[in-house]
């Protein structure tokens, strides 16, 4: 039953940097649909960030299955990507 929470944070951490990259394309989107649409101002900030937790969500899984994010974002160990390699001095 402590795994549980444990994997849950471990999960929104995975995910926290490429949602952050990925977010506010689909969250201007959104809104600009909610707002068109005539939904009162509350509604579509609530809206829009839950639609855009579940696009994000949806993307990031979708771009992993053909990149691997965590190799090129997280700098992963084994990754043939490193853009912030240190110099030798």
């Amino acid at each position: 039953m402590t795994n549980n929470p444990r994997k849950f944070v471990d999960w929104l951490v995975a995910l926290s940097f490429p949602i952050y990259l990925l977010h506010l394309m689909p969250c201007m989107i959104i809104s600009a649909i909610l707002i068109g649409m005539g939904f009162p101002q509350i509604s579509v900030i609530f809206g829009a960030v839950v639609a855009a937790f579940v696009v994000c969500l949806v993307l990031c899984y979708v771009l992993n299955n053909s990149i691997p994010l965590s190799l090129i974002i997280l700098e992963y160990k084994k990754s043939w990507l490193k853009p912030f390699k240190k110099a030798n001095t």
